[in-house]
């Protein structure tokens, strides 16, 4: 049984999830028992996991890291395997952190910080003994990932456009599968679905053409409408004066009837290169987070308030910033570096992160953000 409130894609592929307040959400903050923790308290861990049809990288870290929201640290030292963290295939060999065979982690800085091993599962790199604690900022900066922006990243990221969205979008009209009168046309599409689909005002169908397949989200005032990509159509039969076919091939989310219809832009993905520190970056504050989760945690994407207008640029690191507050003590608490987001989309309405580094999971709408680093 599938629990909708971690939507997964179950069928030859896998996903990553969304994260809301139900047993499972109660069981990461302690409320209610971890499934698999005996494997992370007791017992040799396995050094690699082979994948099953309907396996997550969420459920492989409950199963062996006790934790779920491990995840991101299987997909670390997995990437030359899993080239997108939303897809998994059945098959695959992953390796699991901290297993009695594997290769010991390392976490790398982006400014010449020494590597540093872990014997085991962590959210940033662990100090060694007898040396002093790191600075918010560098642990930030050793946690997050190669800076190469992924085109799976990209592709799925929702991002700020217009009120109302493109203008001239086609149109998912109704699955080709027939169903007796009473039920109606289907709702929900499944993978590899065949459809029949009106083409963006802009596009002249052919075989093989792909659409990114989308909804709207919120309007978000003063900055614009949310698009939310659910997946990808690709044409299989172009007819002219009629509805023409094509086959669900990718899904990010539910694509249904109904939904809109855009001509897939030509990704350009910039070269894997060491990040540059940008002592006076754009500023801007997040206005937006996916899925409204109750804990915002990595490879969750976020949108922010700044432009490319504003100087940023695709694959530039964005510091996320807790504000300085006053306590009912009287005393002060200093602002903190809490994460690290990498812009995967700009476009001139905003900017849309995906969260690769994090200090604290206390990711919010109005925190404060500056590019901190960006691609040479």
């Amino acid at each position: 049984m599938i629990d909708r409130a971690f939507p997964t894609f179950r069928s030859t592929r896998a996903g990553w999830f969304s994260l809301r307040l139900t047993a499972g959400a109660l069981a990461l903050i302690g409320l209610l028992p971890v499934a698999g923790r005996a494997q992370q308290e007791g017992g040799d861990r396995p050094s690699t996991h082979q994948v099953r049809e309907g396996d997550t990288l969420w459920d492989i870290a409950r199963t062996y890291l006790g934790d779920p929201f491990l995840w991101p640290e299987i997909y670390r030292i997995n990437t030359n395997v899993v080239e997108d963290p939303h897809w998994i295939y059945p098959g695959e060999i992953l390796k699991l952190p901290g297993g009695t065979e594997s290769t010991p982690i390392v976490a790398t800085g982006e400014e010449g910080n020494s590597p540093q091993q872990s014997s085991g599962p962590t959210i940033f790199a662990q100090r060694a003994p007898g040396t002093s604690r790191a600075s918010v900022s560098t642990l930030v900066s050793r946690r997050t990932p190669p800076p190469s922006v992924r085109r799976g990243e990209i592709v799925a990221a929702p991002y700020v456009d217009r009120d109302g969205g493109p203008a001239g979008a086609g149109l998912i009209l109704e699955s080709t599968e027939m169903y007796p009168t009473p039920r109606g046309p289907k709702f929900r599409l499944a993978p590899d679905e065949i459809v029949y689909l009106r083409p963006p005002a802009n596009s002249t169908p052919r075989t093989g053409l792909r659409y990114l397949a989308y909804e709207l989200g919120p309007v978000l005032p003063n900055v614009g409408q949310i698009i939310i990509p659910t997946g990808i159509v690709e044409v299989e039969v172009a007819r002219t004066g009629e509805a023409s076919s094509g086959r669900v091939v990718q899904m990010f989310d539910e694509v249904k009837r109904g939904q809109h219809l855009l001509a897939m832009d030509s990704i350009v993905v910039p070269p894997s290169n060491p990040m540059t520190s940008v002592a006076v970056g754009p500023q801007a504050k997040v206005v937006w987070i996916q899925n409204d989760p109750v804990l915002a945690s990595l490879q969750h994407y976020i949108v922010l308030d700044a432009t490319a207008k504003d100087g940023v640029k695709l694959g530039d690191h964005f510091t996320l910033q807790r504000r300085p507050r006053g306590v009912e003590t009287g005393d002060r608490i200093p602002a903190e570096n809490i994460a690290i987001a990498q812009a995967v989309r700009v476009t001139s309405y905003g900017t849309t992160a995906i969260i690769v580094g994090q200090r604290h999971p206390a990711i919010r709408e109005g925190l404060n953000a500056r590019v901190t680093a960006r691609l040479p």
